[in-house]
């Protein structure tokens, strides 16, 4: 399965759109969760996405921890 958008955050303005792919493949016991997330053009755009993300990451896993 894939997911792909575009979009924007507004206090960086209309030049930092950029496209995500999520890409979810089934695995035994599991399933395998690969973000691409392009379009930073300067350092701190990228920093800010990584610290997102591993945010997002970290609570997905909490959320799969506590599921069983």
């Amino acid at each position: 399965r894939q997911i792909v958008f575009a979009g924007s955050w507004p206090s960086l303005g209309p030049a930092d759109v950029s496209q995500v792919e999520i890409r979810i493949e089934a695995r035994a016991g599991g399933a395998r969760v690969q973000v691409r997330h392009g379009g930073a053009v300067t350092e701190a755009p990228r920093q800010s996405r990584v610290r997102a993300w591993s945010s997002c990451f970290d609570k997905l896993a909490a959320w799969a921890g506590e599921q069983g």
